[in-house]
């Protein structure tokens, strides 16, 4: 067995140490620093309090991102990816970073409640029990997004021995040793007499080390047994699972070019390079991606709306085929997207400008720019005196013949 193929405790210690992921962790400990730096400030009461909410507001919200980033991790792991996810491209599920913190708070409070009524003991002993079954709520609660499917004791068992003792056991001490230091660094701060300001910031900077590194492991523990992994029974199952894919942008163009891509893919592609792709990288996919709306997944009002957003990268914007160009002409003269249209017949004319189909295009930018009186009014003038003098035949002449008024001085309303 190789060494990729082996689920090791050692990967979860080094993955928040790598570059991609560390900023993660210092962002999250900057955080707790300017929150404790703000609880410090001298304030009248009304105003404290109203502070006071807002700095509960902000902790809130850093908790949430560091669970909604660990969730980012934990599926792309599970897909086999090794990176962490960049500032611009967190993608997890809605709600699914609040159910962990939902998950982990029902833990956080069963050994608060056994701290008070059993001490050291009852935290130690709680400790062992909520992180043998703590690796599989979690792990079935990301990948079903159902916060009372990962409260099931026989989903535990089903996930546990789909994964394997082993692998499992190491899921649990992994788990069981971060909550260990981490009752050990809170002993030390307090021994050694650190304020709380800076105790709840180390704390919260090594929790999140801990998370972001056990999350990675239990990826990888899915992505191992992916095959044996199936949580929901064929007789229970409702509904089809969501699609899953990597979110790596460059192994997800790789893969859309070589096999091609569902819709979902493709969204989630273009979504990721319009917040830092490369210019080529984007124009190129949303020629591939346009086409596939129009040709495949016939939501030519989609097409339209990429093509928009591709033209603010390259106002000369042109798909690849011209019979694929004119299709989304033809979707944007329906839609009564007139100005769209005209652009498009512009970009059109000008990369293909010998077209047999020249006219038709003329004639569709006319007819959507026939009541249009933007700056695309004068292309439209101009191709319609060519269309006076162009061989057409009956259908297009009697179009054109439709259309003549608006042009032959009839105003136009503003669009």
């Amino acid at each position: 067995m190789t060494r990729d193929a082996v689920l090791a405790i050692g990967d979860a210690v080094r993955f928040p140490l790598r570059p991609d992921v560390r900023p993660w962790v210092l962002a999250a400990a900057g955080a707790g620093a300017l929150i404790e730096m703000l609880a410090a400030l001298p304030l009248p009461s009304i105003a404290g309090l109203i502070f006071g909410i807002f700095l509960l507001a902000f902790r809130i919200l850093v908790w949430i991102t560091v669970y909604r980033v660990a969730s980012e991790i934990l599926l792309a792991s599970a897909e086999g990816d090794t990176g962490a996810p960049s500032f611009r491209t967190v993608e997890s599920a809605d709600g699914l970073a609040v159910r962990h913190i939902g998950l982990w708070l029902v833990a956080t409070v069963s050994l608060v409640l056994l701290s008070i009524y059993f001490g050291v003991a009852g935290v130690l002993l709680g400790s062992i029990a909520i992180a043998a079954v703590l690796p599989a709520a979690t792990i079935i609660l990301t990948l079903s997004k159902s916060l009372f499917e990962a409260l099931v004791p026989t989903q535990w068992l089903r996930l546990a021995a789909r994964i394997g003792h082993r692998d499992y056991l190491k899921l649990y001490a992994a788990l069981l040793g971060a909550a260990l230091v981490y009752l050990a660094v809170a002993g030390l701060l307090g021994w050694l007499g650190a304020g709380r300001g800076l105790r709840n910031v180390i704390q919260l900077a090594y929790w999140t080390f801990a998370v972001f590194g056990w999350f990675h492991l239990a990826g990888r523990a899915v992505f191992l047994h992916r095959a044996e992994l199936n949580l929901v029974e064929p007789d229970t199952e409702v509904e089809r699972a969501p699609e899953r894919f990597t979110r790596d942008a460059e192994t997800l163009w790789r893969q859309i070019r070589e096999q091609g891509g569902t819709r979902e893919m493709h969204a989630e592609l273009a979504r990721q390079l319009e917040r830092g792709g490369d210019r080529q990288t984007r124009l190129e996919h949303g020629r591939m991606h346009i086409e596939a709306l129009l040709l495949s997944f016939e939501q030519p009002g989609e097409a339209l709306d990429r093509a928009q957003r591709m033209l603010s990268a390259d106002p000369d914007f042109c798909l690849e085929r011209p019979e694929t160009m004119r299709m989304l002409i033809t979707a944007a003269r329906d839609q009564d997207v007139g100005r769209l249209a005209g652009i498009l017949c512009g970009s059109y004319l000008k990369r293909f400008p010998n077209s047999a189909k020249g006219n038709e295009v003329r004639l569709l930018g006319c007819e959507a720019l026939a009541e249009n009186a933007s700056w695309q009014r004068e292309n439209a003038k101009r191709w319609f005196r060519e269309l006076m003098t162009a061989e057409l035949d009956d259908e297009q002449r009697g179009r054109l013949s439709t259309i003549a008024p608006r042009y032959l001085g009839a105003p136009s309303k503003p669009g």
